[in-house]
């Protein structure tokens, strides 16, 4: 966390392939290949995050697949962070979320399902493009749910955050 200046980050063991510059954020250029071990965030052990691609001023363009046990996914795209308005264009076939234990909700839910998205922003005023949840299983301890999933996108409507959502069925 101290490189990146960030509080909820703690410590991490990797084998790392990379060439580039740069040692913050908004200045690194890498091209990596390689294994994070572990890394903590929010006090949760991640494990197991294969990743490889180029991380270039607080973007990345590449794949990463992790494969610790309350979180496994296949990713491949992008995401954009150096912009006012951040952009998200990427594919992820998530097998494994389990929020509770990664300090992601209070609930013992689990999610597995696929997410094809290409849109910009992170505030529901921002947001602008399109995403695809398909394949969609959520459980709990004491039952599951197989839920339609539907692609959306934004449309401008008369809700106090000034975008409703229209969900289609796929």
């Amino acid at each position: 966390g101290y490189m990146l200046q960030d509080s909820t980050i703690g410590n991490a063991s990797l084998a790392l392939e990379g060439e580039g510059s740069g040692l913050r954020a908004d200045s690194l250029r890498a091209v990596l290949d390689g294994t994070i071990r572990s890394f903590v965030f929010r006090d949760y052990e991640y494990k197991d995050l294969a990743i490889d691609g180029l991380v270039q001023q607080n973007r990345f363009e590449g794949n990463a697949r992790f494969n610790d046990p309350n979180l496994q996914f296949d990713f491949s795209g992008m995401i954009n962070l150096r912009d006012s308005i951040p952009a998200l264009q990427f594919q992820v076939q998530i097998d494994t979320l389990n929020l509770a234990p990664l300090k992601l909700g209070n609930l013992p839910y689990a999610f597995s399902g696929s997410l094809e998205s290409d849109f910009t922003g992170m505030e529901l005023q921002t947001l602008d493009g399109t995403a695809r949840l398909s394949d969609c299983y959520i459980s709990n301890d004491t039952s599951s749910y197989i839920p339609i999933c539907y692609p959306w996108s934004p449309v401008p409507g008369p809700m106090v955050t000034s975008y409703g959502y229209r969900l289609h069925l796929w």
